[in-house]
């Protein structure tokens, strides 16, 4: 199929299918959801506030539209039946699917034989390299982070480079430690 008639299906699959995705915003939260329960962890609001897909009163009214549009179901935590988690409902984790076909699932470097890495999706690698980053400064490098966290050096290194993204375990406790750094300024008691 030629470029722009691969194009022109695309948008009318979106015109079609995704028109409850209003904004930027809404396809970066129903992407995040998304990526996130396919790698078997789905989120719940902190989570989806801490990957930087907007302030906590708009990702909650982002998420009761999309709720109410049948985009997505919010489900008790498995691990912590305190905790609210977001999916994609399955009618529209099939249509997800249609459109990811549609768009192709490789990249077009790996298309041509390219042997160099794709980088994880650069907003979001970019959200848990910044933090990393900010909690390796904190603690005084990356190897006490690494020794922290419990991780070797090397997976770490893949994680600040941006090539592989972290546990959200992981992310979760360098958030804690920035926050624990802000609570308690250096110099005082």
């Amino acid at each position: 199929m030629h470029a722009y008639e691969r194009l022109r299906a695309i948008r009318a699959f979106e015109r079609e299918h995704l028109r409850v995705l209003q904004t930027v915003e809404d396809f970066n939260v129903v992407l995040e959801i998304a990526y996130h329960e396919a790698l078997g962890r789905p989120l719940n609001l902190k989570q989806l506030v801490l990957l930087d897909t907007g302030s906590m009163t708009t990702v909650q009214r982002r998420l009761r539209r999309l709720k109410r549009e049948g985009v997505i179901e919010q489900h008790k935590s498995r691990t912590d039946r305190r905790a609210l988690e977001f999916r994609l409902s399955p009618r529209f984790r099939r249509l997800y699917a249609e459109y990811g076909a549609l768009i192709g699932s490789e990249a077009p470097s790996a298309r041509r034989g390219a042997t160099h890495r794709v980088r994880p999706r650069a907003a979001a690698a970019g959200v848990y390299v910044k933090t990393l980053r900010r909690a390796a400064l904190v603690l005084g490098g990356p190897a006490v982070l690494s020794h922290r966290l419990g991780v070797s050096e090397a997976a770490l290194e893949a994680w600040l480079k941006g090539e592989e993204l972290p546990p959200m375990d992981v992310f979760l406790a360098c958030v804690e430690i920035m926050l624990l750094a802000v609570e308690k300024p250096e110099g005082r008691a």
